[in-house]
């Protein structure tokens, strides 16, 4: 999301908040910020005690400091904001992701160029075939695809993360509940720390 949006973004989402009594704050971020143990505990210990306030971190990529994606530098910034969600749900332990976008998840081929696409509800394990069904075409408001969603829930289960995509439409109880299509990436046994 460019700088323009945010303000507007930010505002949504203090709003429905509080109508529940949750603070909000955001927190732009760059790859500085997990480049190192230090920078990512301090990631952890700032999001944490906002959590224990009961206040609700919103983030996203700081573009004006993260000009590496402007100057063809893959290898330093994020590509999207579903790597930057893998990496803040890596660093925080979490058990879960969801990643809501504009379709109900992994369909086996297309599903808006292809009426038989069927939506695959759970995946076990990323294989190369499930890769293949990942579409690396992209919407004008997203940088990765479908592609970013599985390569992200891929390293996300193979450290005990699950990833759920789905439609951002839906409502988030019913998601996590079942109760809406959905494609959940299962994470693998977590190991304690």
């Amino acid at each position: 999301m460019s700088g323009k949006g945010q303000p507007e973004l930010f505002r949504i989402y203090n709003d429905n908040f509080r109508k529940y009594g949750i603070n909000a704050v955001q927190i732009l971020l760059t790859h500085h910020n997990f480049s190192n143990k230090v920078e990512e505990k301090t990631v952890k210990n700032i999001i944490n005690s906002y959590l224990k306030e009961k206040t609700i971190s919103i983030i996203n990529e700081n573009d004006m400091v993260s000009k590496e994606e402007f100057t063809g530098n893959k290898l330093k910034s994020f590509t999207d904001n579903d790597e930057l969600a893998g990496l803040v749900a890596e660093n925080m332990n979490a058990d879960l992701l969801l990643i809501l976008t504009d379709v109900h998840g992994l369909y086996s081929c297309n599903p808006k160029k292809d009426r038989k696409a069927r939506l695959i509800r759970e995946i076990g394990k990323v294989t190369a075939e499930i890769e293949r069904m990942a579409t690396k075409e992209k919407c004008n408001m997203s940088l990765g695809g479908m592609y970013s969603k599985v390569h992200v829930a891929k390293i996300l289960a193979a450290k005990g993360i699950t990833t759920i995509v789905a439609h951002g439409n839906s409502k988030i109880d019913k998601i996590l509940e079942g109760k809406a299509k959905r494609t959940v990436f299962l994470g693998r046994v977590k190991q304690k720390k």
